[in-house]
């Protein structure tokens, strides 16, 4: 099967993006369910779309779809969740991207916020983005090494999974 069009990707992400944060939330869960772990509760979910263990690790899951980038705040907030969770394996679905360090500020961006903190280096961490999951690119290919068989799912699946 092709792969879409780069073109009808970013249309793809625009319209996600355009969500209100209920049906936001309501495909955070889905994607946890497409990618093999179990979804987090509705409503206040305490900072976790999906959980699971995946050959031996646990795998945590945060899907944060906004239209900015994720900085430190979020970064905080889902380094907190992962600690709770004990999870050897951090996968977060950002709607467009994360924070980056600059020349001013080598220290700074999403993804140095998780790792200067006690026990930073002890988990294995997949930065993916919408782009990322329906272009299926190395990023994507690179995180379902840690986690189980993507699942198909019908309407039916998810049903029954409530």
């Amino acid at each position: 099967m092709n792969r879409p069009s780069s073109k009808v990707i970013r249309s793809i992400v625009q319209g996600i993006l355009k969500l209100d944060s209920q049906e936001k939330q309501e495909l955070g869960r889905k994607y946890a369910f497409a990618l093999g772990l179990s979804p987090g509760s509705r409503g206040s979910d305490g900072g976790m779309d999906g959980v699971g263990t995946v050959k031996g690790n646990r795998v945590y899951f945060q899907c944060r779809l906004t239209a900015d980038k994720l900085g430190a705040p979020v970064a905080d907030a889902i380094y907190g969740a992962a600690q709770r969770e004990k999870a050897d394996v951090i996968i977060v679905l950002a709607g467009v991207g994360y924070t980056k360090p600059t020349p001013s500020k080598p220290k700074a961006g999403f993804e140095n916020c998780l790792r200067n903190r006690p026990g930073g280096d002890g988990f294995k961490l997949h930065l993916l983005t919408l782009s990322d999951i329906y272009e299926k690119n190395q990023v994507f290919d690179d995180a379902l090494a840690d986690l189980p068989s993507l699942r198909k799912i019908t309407r039916k699946d998810w049903e029954d999974s409530e």
